[in-house]
């Protein structure tokens, strides 16, 4: 398989291409897993409590099907509790509680001397 979007411009005008047979596509994980945990209780009449927590994790994915630069894998935890009736939703949540920095995409932008 040949990806022309990592091909480059060989001396004689013509497209040097990268055979990617039997790599993993760019940009695609091979693992993905997300769980999360949701919980309801009764509090008064009628209000309700709420909690959930949220994991999600991705593998390691190539930027692209050269599989020659990966983005590591990364994990997030997210939360939210709160109170509820009929009419209010009264909430506290946070995204990324572990404060981890992850890379999500990377993109390759074309050479100079490409052309």
């Amino acid at each position: 398989m040949i990806d022309p979007s990592i091909a480059t411009a060989c001396g004689d005008g013509t497209l040097c291409s990268t055979d990617v047979g039997g790599q993993q596509v760019g940009r695609t994980v091979k693992n993905q897993l997300n769980l999360y945990a949701d919980f309801h209780t009764q509090l008064s009449k009628g209000w309700g409590g709420y909690a959930r927590a949220d994991y999600i994790y991705r593998d390691k994915q190539p930027t692209c099907s050269a599989n020659l630069q990966f983005i590591d894998d990364w994990r997030i935890v997210n939360a939210r509790v709160g109170i509820a009736n009929e009419n209010w939703d009264i909430a506290l949540w946070a995204k990324n509680l572990t404060d981890e920095g992850n890379v999500t995409s990377q993109i390759r932008q074309p050479r100079l001397n490409d052309f």
